[in-house]
């Protein structure tokens, strides 16, 4: 498990970290940790304002209990903070960041407007899932061992994907939504007429 003191004299460490405290599940209080980043001052990643539910939500916290073991044990790609995880991991990632964007979007722009860039995050979370899902299959066709060559095998392997994309969307998008930055960012998202309905609905994508 990194420590916030190897993330302090090793700043390639502070992805892992922050991906690991995605999970953790000490980090989902009132008062949460601290972690100092390169040029920044030391500050609370993660602030939940429902803390106190979601402590008792215990068919949310076995599902976060079960992501967290399979994103410690499944190295399956390298990810785009330097560690290794889950495929879906930074692909769910992608989703909640456009999903979260989805829902600002009335907070930031005219009423018009914003239903055009709702409209086109949309199209971007098919876009992104499509278009990994088209690139992998065409570099497996060319890479995968041959014990998995069977038909069907990459579908098969692309469904688990996409299921653990969406588990790390949610949890993902709940964090994004939730945690006080002094971007402001929480204030805006609050503007938003869709925004109460952000954490319910990614605790139901996080659920089995």
């Amino acid at each position: 498990m990194t420590q916030l003191h190897d993330v302090a004299r090793q700043p390639a460490l502070a992805g892992e970290k922050l991906a690991q405290d995605l999970f953790d599940h000490s980090v989902w209080r009132a008062v949460p940790p601290t972690v100092t980043l390169p040029g920044a001052q030391a500050e609370a990643l993660f602030c939940f304002a429902r803390a106190a539910q979601l402590q008792q939500d215990r068919a949310l916290s076995l599902r976060i209990a079960s992501l967290k073991l399979h994103f410690l044990t499944h190295a399956e790609a390298r990810l785009a903070h330097g560690g290794y995880g889950p495929l879906g991991f930074d692909v769910g990632s992608v989703l909640a960041h456009l999903l979260i964007n989805y829902c600002s979007l009335p907070g930031l722009l005219p009423p018009r407007e914003a239903a055009d860039g709702r409209e086109q995050r949309l199209s971007d979370v098919h876009a992104v899932w499509d278009g990994f899902a088209h690139r992998f299959q065409a570099l497996s066709a060319d890479t995968q061992a041959e014990r998995f060559a069977c038909p069907g095998f990459m579908a098969l392997f692309l469904q688990k994907v996409w299921a653990d994309a969406i588990g790390y969307c949610g949890i993902a998008w709940y964090a994004i939504a939730q945690r006080q930055k002094r971007s402001g960012i929480s204030a805006r998202l609050r503007m938003t007429p869709c925004a109460p309905t952000v954490s319910a609905t990614a605790g139901r994508w996080a659920a089995p």
